[in-house]
């Protein structure tokens, strides 16, 4: 799963990822947001968080979301 969360530490969308996979460093996954959160509502510009966890672990990178 990719989880998105805001400059608060709040989860604004969790998207699924249902190709199973095993990530590698060499590896790359290009997955689509489509800037709207859980509800339908576009999310604000701004700092996101994003989590993808793998199997046992996890990794976090931010990003910036520009209207």
């Amino acid at each position: 799963n990719l989880e998105i969360y805001n400059i608060k530490g709040q989860k604004v969308k969790t998207l699924e990822c249902f190709n199973s996979f095993e990530a590698k460093a060499t590896e790359s996954l290009s997955i689509t947001w489509n800037g709207k959160n859980d509800f339908g509502k576009p999310a604000k510009s701004g700092i996101y968080f994003l989590k993808l966890r793998t199997g046992n672990s996890s990794i976090m990178r931010k990003m910036i979301l520009i209207r």
